[in-house]
C-alpha cells in the first residue's frame, strides 16, 4: 500500500468501533498498488490474504514509524468495498465527483480483472472504506497465522 498522511477536513464520521473522526484529526489515505493486485490470483481467498498481509504491514508501521503515531484512522476509496466490509471497515458513500470516481475505479477494476474471471462485470459506486487505528491493530494477531502457513 501507499500511504499519505493528512489533516482531515471533511464532515464528522463515526466509525463502526465508535471512533469519531473530526475536522483537524490526523488521518492517512491508503492506495493499493494496482500492479501488485494484478499479480494476486483472482480468487477471493488470495485477495483476502493479500489484503490481510497489507493491513498487518500497515498496523506494524502505525506502531513503529513516527509519522503514523498521531493517525486516528485510515481510509481508501474503492469499488471493491464489499471486500473491505468483510474486514470490519466502515463503508461511507462518496458524495462529490461521483461520476469521475465511478468511471476511474471501475476502469481499473476491468483492466486488472482477468479475462476468464467469473467476477461480476457490473459497475459499482466507489465508496470510502475507513478503519480506526485500534481496529487496524487487531490485524497484528493474524501475523502469526500467515508466518506459520509459510513455514509449513
Amino acid at each position: 500500500m501507499y500511504v499519505v498522511t493528512q489533516k482531515y477536513n471533511g464532515k464528522d464520521i463515526q466509525l463502526s468501533d465508535g471512533t469519531m473522526v473530526t475536522k483537524g484529526d490526523f488521518v492517512a489515505e491508503f492506495h493499493i498498488d494496482n500492479l501488485k493486485m494484478n499479480q494476486v490470483k483472482n480468487d477471493l481467498k488470495s485477495i483476502f490474504r493479500y489484503l490481510d498481509e497489507e493491513l498487518i504491514a500497515l498496523a506494524e508501521a502505525a506502531i513503529t514509524h513516527e509519522e503514523f503515531k498521531n493517525i486516528k484512522a485510515y481510509y481508501g476509496r474503492t469499488v471493491l468495498h464489499p471486500i473491505a466490509k468483510k474486514r470490519d471497515f466502515t463503508i461511507i458513500d462518496v458524495e462529490n465527483k461521483k461520476f469521475f470516481l465511478k468511471f476511474w475505479d471501475n476502469l481499473l477494476k476491468l483492466v486488472f480483472q482477468s479475462s476468464n474471471s467469473k467476477g461480476t462485470k457490473k459497475f459499482r459506486d466507489p465508496k470510502e472504506c475507513w478503519i480506526s487505528k485500534e481496529q487496524l491493530g487487531r490485524f497484528l494477531s493474524k501475523k502469526g497465522d500467515y508466518n506459520e502457513k509459510e513455514n509449513n
